[in-house]
């Protein structure tokens, strides 16, 4: 069963809701982005027109229309940054999934509307980024939290341009992978990596004992490192930050990636067991 509301209808609801009883809570849900490792991709942009979410006792899905669209470039949202989408009021209780709604062209559409979702490259040309469903389906983000009564959950969601971006027959396809995390229950890692290559590097964040050497190889889709939790550029100053993880053992993977963007598979090395608490930011200095 499915109920679609307006943001105020929503509100309104959800206070009748609340001076009865039942009890309910606020979201604040902010978004970020492991940065694309294609060097010829300046800018992603994404614009949110609304969010749906589940809940476990009910199992319904609700759907709220934002007052106004949200547009975001999502390659300045990394290296732990992050811009807010809003704060919502929902019920009390868990969460199990979240919804995001995008101002996007369904896949094969050849409409001439001007949508919220494209690609800029570095010569500041611009292509549309489909989508296989366009908004109406919205795109799923992995991660359960709780909502507290009269309290405040904190979210943020990690649209992973790396793995979402796709460049298939001359068009930029979509395919959301939205991770999201509470961010009381999240750390970072951060330090320096000593490098006297000429190549660029990227690091690699994946749960203990996930990574196997098959990861630098391109799998049937033509992709590596897929999976990955999240991941970053190193730039020249050699430093690097790998935000918003959920408290654990992570093995951090460094490879190369020569000047057309590909990655140099036998140059990858490898730091492990390195531990993640809950608001806390890990040093972890690596020598290349």
């Amino acid at each position: 069963m499915k109920k679609i509301l307006t943001f105020a209808v929503l509100s309104a609801a959800l206070l009748l809701v609340f001076s009865c009883g039942s009890g309910t809570g606020t979201v604040t849900l902010n978004i970020t982005d492991a940065p694309t490792d294609a060097s010829n991709i300046k800018s992603v942009y994404l614009t949110v027109t609304g969010i749906g979410y589940h809940e476990e006792t009910s199992d319904e899905w609700t759907d709220i229309t934002l007052p106004s669209p949200k547009k975001y470039d999502l390659l300045s949202l990394t290296g732990g940054t992050s811009a807010m989408l809003g704060e919502f009021d929902l019920p009390a209780g868990k969460i199990t999934q979240l919804r995001f709604y995008l101002d996007a062209k369904e896949t094969g559409d050849s409409s001439p509307a001007n949508p919220g979702c494209y690609v800029v490259l570095t010569d500041d040309t611009e292509y549309d980024l489909f989508v296989p469903s366009g908004g109406t389906s919205g795109y799923k983000a992995t991660g359960s939290f709780d909502v507290p009564i009269n309290g405040t959950v904190t979210l943020t969601a990690d649209f992973d341009a790396r793995k979402s971006v796709k460049l298939t027959n001359s068009v930029y396809n979509l395919q959301p992978t939205i991770r999201l995390i509470a961010d009381n229950e999240a750390g970072s890692i951060a330090g320096t990596v000593t490098y006297a290559g000429s190549y660029s590097l990227i690091v690699f964040a994946y749960e203990d004992g996930t990574y196997t050497a098959s990861e630098a190889a391109a799998d049937t889709n033509g992709d590596f490192f897929m999976n990955a939790v999240t991941s970053t550029t190193i730039p020249d100053a050699g430093t690097y930050k790998l935000a918003f993880l959920a408290a654990g053992s992570y093995d951090l993977i460094f490879v190369e990636i020569d000047a057309d963007g590909a990655y140099i598979s036998s140059s990858v090395q490898e730091s492990a067991d390195v531990v993640v608490a809950s608001g806390t930011v890990t040093t972890s200095n690596f020598t290349y």
